[in-house]
Formats: structure tokens, C-alpha cells, sequence
């Protein structure tokens, strides 16, 4: 009797054990604290469909937010106030200048589902980075930014009926860069109390357009390939400093921020 009753015992500890462990919280994995998982060498050269027609002069592309891609997706990318409450989220993706040239940078623009249809103000603030770590958690090196005013126009793309413009800024003073990776950041803004647009939507109003598409052919991308899976999302509001956003996501189990819908303007020394 004594000996059934230590089996029955231990089979209620090993239970109880067993119950507890499915019950548990995993550890916490805060993408900016974990060296991301990521692909440093920029994939194979992207199709030379041509740039589209607002990058002109065109140095750089990512490419189209494939929308027939059932892995696409939006990320916040904005300065906002859903509820009359700010929000600021930024984005940026990152570009690469071949060994041998020098680029003389002129604009920068991102593709964005939008649900304001005009920014308000137009003054669009604009950064160029350099260096941001492997592990994300900084911002690296800020090699210039400013405020231009942008433009904002339809790609004749949608998401679920909301439409996908091009928010694009021409820097007030060309920018020189030397070979080496760099990141940009466009950031829109809908900060007007009195506008409805700026106030009614809730979590977010601008969602910088991804690219899933087929791994080094992105969808009528131009020039040097899209570095893949090293953009970074900086979002306080969200909890995120300098997060790569891959990683954000696949720790969600969800797909998504492997490159952005970004480009760059200007010429070639």
C-alpha cells in the first residue's frame, strides 16, 4: 500500500511538473538586445525593369510592394496622432554604394499605404545613417537630415482598399556619399488636432510597403540590390529602439520586413 501510494505520488509531481512547464513565460527575447540572424551580403543584382518614373534621376530602388505576395506587409513608419495622441515610428532600410563611386544624393522617397490622403504639414523630416550595429540598439552614425517639403502621390497599388503612395522629398542641398551601406529614413506626418484624418485611424496612419517577393528579384528594383532583412525600426511608442525588423517579426511568428519599397535620387560622380 505504501509503495502504490509513492506512485501515485510521484505520477502527481511529474503532472503538476509537466502542467507548470506548459504554463510557463518563456524568456523574454527583445529583438534589439540579440545579434540578428540576418544576411549581410546583399543578394544577387535586382531586375533592371526600370525605375519608376519619380526616380529621376534614379541611383537606387528597392523595388514594388508585391501585392499578390501573400506575405507582404506594412510597417508604421510615422509621425501621427491617432486619438490626439502622438505617435512616432520610423523605418530604415538600407541602400549600398558600389566600390568606385560617389554619389551625389538629391532626393530620397518611400512607398507608404496611407490612410491620410495628404500630409499635414507637408515638411517631411529626412535622415541619412550609416554604421547602425548588427544587434541593433543604436542608431549608428547620423550622416545628415533635414526637413523638405514632400509630395505625395498614388502608386495606382492598394492594400484591402487603402491606397499606397510615394512620399518623396528633394534635399534642400545635395548629400555626397562614399562606397559603403547606408540607411535612409523618410518620415511622414499628419500632426494637425484639427484634422480628421490625423486623429480618427486609430493605431497608425502611414505603413511603409515591404517587399516579398523572390529572394535577389525584387519587383522592378534598380540599381545595387536591397540589402535583405537589415532594416531597423525605431518605435519607442511601440517599445522598439532600433530594432531589426525581421527579426520583430519572426519572434512574432510572423512574416514580413525582409527589405522595403525605398529608393534614392540623385547622380554618380
Amino acid at each position: 500500500m505504501l509503495k502504490m501510494l509513492y506512485v501515485i505520488l510521484a505520477g502527481v509531481l511529474v503532472w503538476t511538473s509537466l502542467a507548470a512547464a506548459q504554463n510557463a513565460i518563456p524568456p523574454s527575447r527583445v529583438a534589439q538586445f540579440l545579434p540578428p540572424v540576418v544576411d549581410r551580403v546583399a543578394p544577387a543584382a535586382a531586375e533592371t525593369q526600370g525605375p519608376p518614373a519619380y526616380c529621376n534621376p534614379c541611383l537606387f530602388y528597392g523595388g514594388d510592394f508585391d501585392i499578390k505576395n501573400p506575405n507582404a506587409d506594412t510597417f508604421a513608419n510615422e509621425n501621427i496622432l491617432p486619438g490626439g495622441t502622438p505617435i512616432i515610428a520610423q523605418i530604415y532600410s538600407p541602400f549600398k554604394i558600389p566600390k568606385g563611386q560617389t554619389w551625389i544624393v538629391t532626393g530620397l522617397f518611400i512607398n507608404s499605404i496611407a490612410y491620410p490622403t495628404a500630409l499635414d504639414p507637408a515638411a517631411t523630416p529626412w535622415e541619412i545613417r550609416k554604421a547602425i550595429p548588427l544587434k541593433g540598439g543604436s542608431g549608428g552614425k547620423l550622416v545628415a537630415s533635414g526637413t523638405a517639403n514632400a509630395t505625395m502621390t498614388p502608386t495606382g497599388r492598394s492594400l484591402n482598399g487603402v491606397l499606397e503612395y510615394t512620399i518623396l522629398v528633394l534635399l534642400d542641398s545635395p548629400v555626397t556619399l562614399k562606397p559603403g551601406k547606408y540607411w535612409e529614413n523618410v518620415t511622414p506626418q499628419c500632426t494637425d488636432g484639427g484634422n480628421s484624418q490625423c486623429t480618427a485611424q486609430g493605431f497608425t496612419g502611414f505603413l511603409e510597403s515591404d517587399m516579398e517577393t523572390k529572394r535577389g528579384f525584387n519587383v522592378n528594383g534598380y540599381g545595387p540590390a536591397e540589402p535583405w532583412r537589415d532594416s531597423f525600426w525605431n518605435a519607442p511608442d511601440f517599445g522598439l529602439t532600433w530594432a531589426n525588423v525581421y527579426q520583430v517579426h519572426l519572434q512574432r511568428g510572423m512574416p514580413g520586413g525582409d527589405a522595403f519599397s525605398a529608393g534614392v535620387i540623385g547622380t554618380v560622380q
